[in-house]
């Protein structure tokens, strides 16, 4: 898979998919593709993220999970606040076990359908629809 897919168009959203399970990284970026957004990565590590975000700027949003084998994701979460690009967690871990800085941070259980990510995603880009739950209020399962 290549680290970022065909499509150049500059109205079409990047998003930064962190996951180190194979299979579940392929779906999800497969899924995300369908769903009209651009994916960079996926990345398997922090260091692969952080990469990856050095390398593609243009990042408009990102997917992470926060155990990539057996290192914490922090780093990446850091340096996506720092540069103010909203991201979500995808893990099958509890909030409780978040750091109190990432209070505000949506966090999904997996698994997750694609497009309930894609939902999720666009809610956290463009703000949520008349009537729907703001991103910061996305709750796990």
């Amino acid at each position: 898979m290549n680290a970022v897919a065909a499509d150049s168009s500059p109205s079409v959203r990047q998003v930064l998919v962190v996951e180190d399970e194979y299979f579940l990284a392929s779906m999800l970026a497969l899924s995300l593709e369908l769903d009209g957004f651009r994916v960079v990565g996926p990345a398997g590590s922090v260091p692969q993220a952080l990469a990856l975000l050095e390398k593609h700027r243009g990042v408009d949003c990102a997917v992470l999970d926060l155990n990539l084998r057996g290192e914490a994701a922090y780093p990446v979460a850091d340096t996506l606040l720092e540069r103010r690009v909203p991201f979500m967690f995808l893990t099958g871990y509890a909030r409780q076990i978040l750091p109190e800085k990432y209070a505000d941070v949506p966090l999904r259980q997996k698994p997750v359908e694609g497009s309930q990510l894609a939902q999720l995603l666009r809610e956290l880009l463009d703000g949520p629809r008349r009537g729907a739950r703001a991103p910061h209020r996305v709750r796990e399962r």
